[in-house]
């Protein structure tokens, strides 16, 4: 074998060599090049779930706050009904309501000697309970009260609404209210 021939051959080798190994360089390169855009569609599609689920909950933690705030407004409503339902009962009936109370007052508290009542019942507490110093006060109803003050009886109304509100408000809302 020659020289040149074994040079040759060297070289083609090398060439083969050489070429086997680009080959290899850039189907590595490319198969680094496809990994990486794998992994990165990954990454982002995982973002967006991220993304989706985070506005998800923010969207739905926006609805609750809109509902119960809704609902809110709906039970304060609700609510102003009942009391002005239970107000005009009450004025509907002062009348009668003020008689029952002053005998009710003779009958639980008889040792009293001063009555307090709005500007507007006076003459009717003073022809009702006779014996009793009658005396103005702001609130509606009646309070009795001993000789030496240091006993009461609060008939007003604010208390006997209060306690008919009591008795009554489950009803009151089931009957408005129910569907």
């Amino acid at each position: 074998m020659s020289l040149e021939k074994l040079a040759e051959d060297i070289s083609k080798e090398s060439k083969s060599e050489a070429e086997k190994h680009i080959k290899e360089a850039r189907q590595e390169a490319l198969r680094l090049e496809s990994e990486s855009k794998n992994r990165l569609e990954e990454k982002k599609a995982e973002l967006k779930r991220e993304h989706d689920e985070m506005l998800s909950r923010a969207m739905a933690k926006e609805m609750g706050l809109a509902e119960i705030g809704r609902r809110k407004i709906v039970l304060q409503e609700k609510r102003k009904l009942v009391d002005s339902l239970y107000r005009d009962f009450l004025s509907s009936r002062k009348a009668q309501a003020f008689e029952k109370l002053c005998e009710i007052g003779k009958k639980l508290f008889p040792q009293a000697k001063a009555a307090y009542v709005s500007r507007s019942d006076m003459k009717h507490a003073a022809r009702l309970l006779p014996r009793i110093k009658i005396k103005e006060s702001a609130m509606q109803g009646l309070v009795l009260e001993s000789g030496d003050g240091k006993e009461s009886l609060n008939l007003s109304m604010d208390v006997i609404m209060e306690a008919f509100k009591a008795r009554t408000i489950k009803k009151a809302y089931q009957s408005l209210f129910s569907r």
